[in-house]
C-alpha cells in the first residue's frame, strides 16, 4: 500500500482492490475454506460471491429483505450461511447461486455458522439472549442455549470452537457446551 503524508493526514493509495459490487455500505464478509472465494453482504440486501483470483464477481445473491448482517461458508465450502435484519438465515448453494432454505425467527440475525459439518448451524440474535441450534434437514430449533441478563449482543464476540461457543461481553468470557446447553467455564475480565 502506498502511503502519502500532507499536512499530518495519511494518505492511501490501495494497490489491490475490488469494485465492490454493492450499493451500499458493506457490513459482513466471509472466505471460502480454500481461499479462493470471499462473499460480502451489506445493507444492500444482497450477497457478492467474488473470485479472488480474478478479482472478478461470480454471483449475487438475492433475497434478504433487509441488511445483511453475517455471513459463513460451510466447513466444505459448497453452501452460504447469511443473517439478516429481516430475521431470516438463508441457506445458498455457493455454486449456482440458488437460495435452498430460509429459516425465520423473530428478531434480527446478527451471527450464523456452521457447525462441524454442513448439517448444523448455530445463530444468534439481536434482542433474544439465547443461540439456537438449527438441524437443516429439518430446518427446526434442536438447542435454544439460554444466556443470562449479562450478554449484550451489540458488544459481544462470538465465535465456535468445535462443540462449544465462546462469547465476550463487557467484562465476561463464557465457554458454552454446544451439546448440552451448559454453561461450563466463566472468566471475569479485567477492565
Amino acid at each position: 500500500m502506498a502511503v502519502e503524508q500532507n499536512d499530518n493526514v495519511k494518505k492511501c493509495e490501495p494497490q489491490l482492490y475490488f469494485s465492490t459490487g454493492h450499493t451500499a455500505c458493506v457490513l459482513a464478509m466471509a472466505y471460502s475454506p480454500d481461499g479462493r472465494y470471499v462473499a460480502s453482504g451489506g445493507q444492500d440486501n444482497t450477497i457478492i460471491i467474488w473470485d479472488l483470483y480474478s478479482r472478478k464477481e461470480l454471483r449475487k445473491l438475492i433475497g434478504h429483505t433487509s441488511f445483511v448482517n453475517y455471513i459463513s461458508y460451510s466447513p466444505d465450502g459448497k453452501f452460504l450461511a447469511s443473517g439478516s435484519t429481516d430475521g431470516t438465515i438463508r441457506i445458498w448453494n455457493v455454486e449456482t447461486g440458488d437460495g435452498l432454505q430460509c429459516l425465520k425467527t423473530e428478531s434480527w440475525i446478527i451471527y450464523v455458522n456452521y457447525l462441524k459439518n454442513s448439517e448444523f448451524i448455530i445463530s444468534a440474535a439481536f434482542q433474544e439472549s439465547s443461540f439456537l441450534l438449527w438441524d437443516l434437514k429439518s430446518g427446526k430449533i434442536i438447542e435454544s442455549i439460554i444466556v443470562d441478563d449479562e450478554f449484550y449482543w451489540d458488544t459481544n464476540v462470538i465465535n465456535v470452537y468445535g462443540d462449544f461457543v465462546i462469547t465476550v461481553g463487557y467484562a465476561t468470557l463464557k465457554i458454552w457446551d454446544i451439546e448440552s446447553g451448559k454453561k461450563i467455564k466463566e472468566l471475569k475480565l479485567k477492565n
